[in-house]
């Protein structure tokens, strides 16, 4: 409701203009009547007025003299002034102070409906886009203004908030999807929720991290879930507008704006556990634990690709992870499971073939998967891509592998060990597969490097062990298992054989030269 406030030397004029205004039918209230401008600076304070009426000439402090102070004192005011035909010039003065609502005395009351109706959708829409500025700062940069957004939400009771998203979701937040512009955006959105909404609610529509995802906060004077409805129907209507799946997440109900941020966190997370290839999806967030992403990959299939790789045959690979895909579709495998299971298909590609590394980085390959399930409508097209995209590395892998002299099958032996060292490959694998023995690449290795392939790896994990004692508290299992030996014992040996001293009195003294330095 916007409040005004009315300025007027003369009681019986001062008193027909607000009647007047209480009449008119616009959501406003009188909040003030004063009798000069001092009088109406004073009561500003505490009226907090959207609109100031009024006259120029009055004892004390005259109308153009109040518009000058209180625009010093008071931001977002508009002001209406009220005069006579023979103080024209005054009103050309209002104009200097930005003013551009003149009205002649007496005013008529359609003249003043239609000033007072302009300036209260132009004050609402000003409103607004601050309301709106200040809920994405929230939101999106954790700068929270807590006079704005608890000013702006005082009424409503309930929010939510809600992410919405065509295609598949991006883990990296980055766009391989991008729907149609003129039927996906936030206005046109908000005009599809136009006709849905109520007094009693209000939407907000943003463009969230990639380009097919929206994010819409909902507030509610109640605990209804007639507005949830609302939103959720029409969103999920994108499904046959766009003919993609629709995966959304709803929040729980909240009061505090402050939890803006947090909310926003935990729904992207959601959706990042819980998203589906090629199907509509909808989660409501609760208090269960969301399950941990997993290899959806089970021994049997892992043992047959290592076998399909020893013999080089890319075709039975592709017919692997065919049958991996219908499984997945037919168990509802989530996406981020899916892709979590493809990059363990792949690195286990790029592990057997040293030669890969001349064209990618490991790196490299993960982020085609990332572009391929980002980019996938179904498991159809899933399939396709990553039939495509595993034909090019085999041919690359074969390609690798032809004509390689001794000094090139050294060097990508070296190259592998510096990327791969927490890797099981060994010299036996490697050689094997350019057709050279083993021992002669090992003798060779270290003629040529000045160190052997297995003190090379040595010397490789415990440098990486080193730096995870004195910049982590991860326990030794999990540090001999992210460098290559799945037993502790036989980690704790070699590092003090190497090192001098055991993994666990290596990391005490850091600890004790840390609090040293802190003294």
């Amino acid at each position: 409701m916007m409040k005004v406030i009315v300025v007027e030397d003369e009681p019986a004029i001062l008193a027909g203009i607000v009647r007047m205004i209480e009449n008119l039918e616009l959501d406003m209230e009188v909040r003030g009547c004063y009798r000069n401008g001092e009088q109406a600076l004073a009561g500003m304070e505490i009226d907090q007025p959207d609109i100031l009426v009024t006259d120029i000439r009055m004892p004390v402090m005259n109308g153009l003299e109040l518009i000058e102070e209180a625009q010093k004192r008071y931001e977002g005011i508009e002001y209406v002034v009220l005069s006579g035909f023979s103080e024209f010039a005054y009103a050309k003065e209002a104009i200097r102070f930005g003013v551009d609502s003149y009205i002649l005395k007496p005013p008529v009351q359609c003249e003043l409906q239609e000033t007072l109706k302009r300036l209260s959708e132009k004050i609402e829409k000003r409103k607004q886009k601050e309301l709106c500025e200040e809920l994405q700062n929230a939101i999106f940069n954790g700068m929270y203004d807590r006079t704005v957004l608890e000013k702006g939400f005082k009424d409503y009771n309930c929010c939510y908030l809600l992410l919405v998203c065509v295609g598949a979701f991006s883990m990296r937040s980055e766009t391989f999807i991008r729907p149609p512009s003129e039927i996906w955006n936030s206005g046109f959105i908000r005009e599809k929720l136009k006709g849905k909404a109520d007094k009693d609610w209000r939407y907000y529509i943003f463009d969230s991290k990639a380009g097919n995802e929206k994010l819409v906060f909902l507030a509610s004077k109640d605990d209804s879930i007639v507005p949830v409805k609302h939103l959720v129907n029409q969103l999920s209507g994108y499904e046959k507008l766009l003919e993609m799946p629709v995966n959304i997440v709803l929040s729980e109900a909240f009061t505090d704006t402050k939890e803006l941020g947090k909310k926003y966190r935990d729904i992207r997370f959601c959706m990042s556990n819980q998203a589906l290839i090629g199907r509509s999806h909808m989660t409501i967030m609760g208090e269960e634990v969301l399950p941990e992403a997993y290899i959806a990959i089970g021994n049997q299939e892992k043992n047959r690709l290592s076998s399909l790789l020893e013999k080089d045959d890319f075709k039975g690979i592709i017919q692997c992870f065919e049958q991996l895909c219908r499984q997945w579709k037919k168990n509802k495998i989530t996406q981020i499971n899916c892709e979590f299971s493809m990059k363990y298909f792949m690195s286990e590609i790029y592990r057997n073939y040293p030669g890969l590394q001349q064209d990618y980085t490991m790196e490299q390959l993960l982020y085609e998967v990332e572009a391929i399930i980002g980019g996938t409508l179904s498991y159809e097209g899933l399939q396709d891509s990553m039939k495509s995209l595993i034909e090019k590395i085999g041919e690359k892998a074969r390609k690798s592998m032809q004509n390689k002299t001794l000094e090139d099958v050294v060097e990508l032996l070296y190259e592998y060990i510096c990327t791969q060292y927490a890797q099981g490959l060994t010299v036996e694998e490697f050689a094997s597969k350019y057709g050279y023995n083993a021992t002669y690449v090992a003798n060779q290795f270290t003629a040529i490097k000045k160190i052997s392939p297995n003190r090379l790896v040595t010397n490789l994990r415990m440098n990486k062990a080193k730096e995870l004692l004195q910049s982590s508290d991860y326990r030794l299992k999990d540090i001999a298992e992210m460098i290559g030996y799945h037993d502790v014992s036989y980690f704790s040996r070699i590092f003090k054989e190497s090192v001098g001293i055991s993994p666990r009195q290596y990391r005490d003294d850091v600890d004790k030269q840390q609090d040293l330095h802190k003294v």
